[in-house]
């Protein structure tokens, strides 16, 4: 049997054609080798550089779908809309932390098995309230 490249050493399973890498085995999974290849490639997608390429492409996707031509987002119109409905004062910043706190309650709900949608987009509101901090 062949052992393909890994992020750690194979230790052998409790069957002979079943090893588990210790990356694989700290995430309680022990599978045969050929499932091995996938889990790899789950967990680099899963890595921070993969997770920002991801969310900048929910940006671009959505920005296409909702906002104007000339770059406005919803979020002022949305805070303004809260603002007017509430007596309040939400920034447009506080509006896009507003949502990343809700994604943070979603995954802390159930983080053994998170929502990567949510997570995506908790990553894409903190690059919007950077970019609304920084108007």
């Amino acid at each position: 049997m062949t052992t393909p490249t890994c992020f750690g050493q194979y230790q052998s399973g409790q069957a002979a054609d079943v090893r588990a890498c210790d990356v694989c085995r700290s995430f309680g999974l022990c599978h045969q080798e050929t499932q091995h290849m996938a889990m790899r490639k789950q967990l680099a997608s899963s890595a921070a550089p993969a997770l920002l390429d991801t969310a900048a492409r929910h940006l671009r996707d959505r920005a296409a779908t909702y906002d104007k031509p000339e770059g406005e987002r919803s979020m002022s119109r949305t805070v303004a809309m809260f603002n007017a409905a509430t007596g309040r004062d939400l920034t447009e910043v506080e509006g896009w932390f507003l949502l990343q706190c809700l994604k943070d309650v979603r995954f802390f709900q159930n983080p053994t098995t998170p929502h990567r949608d949510s997570l995506e987009d908790c990553i894409a509101y903190a690059a919007l309230k950077a970019e609304a901090a920084l108007k």
